[in-house]
């Protein structure tokens, strides 16, 4: 986790002080970037598959909202 702030701090000061430096990334690049970082934020927050806290929570999730996937993984780390 300690990497991922590492990567994200940096990213962060070149996008901030790009003008700065001489960078020249465009909007289309800017946004990009912004996506990236969203989608990778959002990815590192989800819980660990076969993790106390992700087996708790899909007990709490209703059994027919389950994809086939999460209901194999269920039971391979959750029950047995």
């Amino acid at each position: 986790m300690v990497m991922v702030w590492r990567i994200l701090r940096r990213i962060h000061t070149i996008l901030l002080y790009s003008h700065h430096l001489s960078i020249k990334l465009g909007d289309s690049m800017k946004k990009f970037i912004g996506l990236f970082l969203s989608v990778f934020i959002i990815a590192a927050c989800a819980p660990t598959i076969g993790s106390e806290e992700w087996c708790s929570a899909l007990k709490e999730k209703p059994k027919g909202d389950w994809t086939a996937t999460e209901a194999k993984d269920f039971t391979k780390h959750c029950i047995f």
